[in-house]
């Protein structure tokens, strides 16, 4: 029981943790693309 509730935490981690990698990246791409000519 305890080990599902673990798991679920750090699966849930990981996925937020690539959520926020992707929104960060997109922000970046969408911010500097423009400033250095493509995007």
């Amino acid at each position: 029981m305890v080990l599902g509730v673990v798991l679920a935490i750090k699966i849930t981690a990981f996925a937020l943790r690539l959520v926020f990698i992707g929104i960060i990246l997109v922000g970046l791409y969408l911010f500097l693309g423009p400033l250095l000519g493509f995007g």
